[in-house]
């Protein structure tokens, strides 16, 4: 099985640079306008853009590419964040695959995957890559397709 999320990863990235024009867009013309004698607009439009953002940055959505054809498991990912996007992969012989966990936070909207390798020393883990760009019909494939590895 072979699975990318580009279209949401793209609706993703581009909602990062919408949601900053509209911000400054807003608020130049309020500023520019006069439209309210106290800056409490500017205030609340700061504070919901910058909550906004800040959710968007912690629930850490990447680009997934998921592989398991062939005799390795491929997991390709690279950050949504505008300011820290460096691709990473994971590649895990199947024979040396251990297992996998799937972990869900923040009200179950975020959630991320741990892989483990058998090695020579023992089981390697690695780093948790986060699945909150995907749906749960997805996750659940992805998770399918290891479970018959582990």
């Amino acid at each position: 099985m072979t699975y990318n999320n580009l279209n949401k990863s793209t609706k993703i990235k581009y909602s990062y640079m919408l949601i900053v024009f509209l911000y400054i867009a807003l608020l130049v013309i309020s500023l520019f306008l006069a439209l309210f004698d106290n800056y409490y607009f500017e205030l609340g439009l700061t504070i919901i853009t910058l909550i906004t953002l800040f959710t968007m940055l912690y629930l850490g959505f990447n680009y997934i590419y998921f592989s398991d054809d062939g005799n390795i498991i491929i997991l390709r990912y690279y950050s949504l964040n505008p300011l820290f996007s460096e691709p990473k992969s994971i590649e895990i012989p199947k024979s040396s695959f251990s297992k996998f966990q799937i972990e869900h936070s923040f009200f179950g909207i975020k959630k991320s995957v741990i892989l483990y390798q058998k090695t020579k020393n023992g089981i390697a883990k690695y780093p948790s890559v986060s699945f909150s760009a995907l749906n749960t019909k997805e996750v659940e494939r992805i998770q399918m397709a290891l479970e018959k590895y582990a």
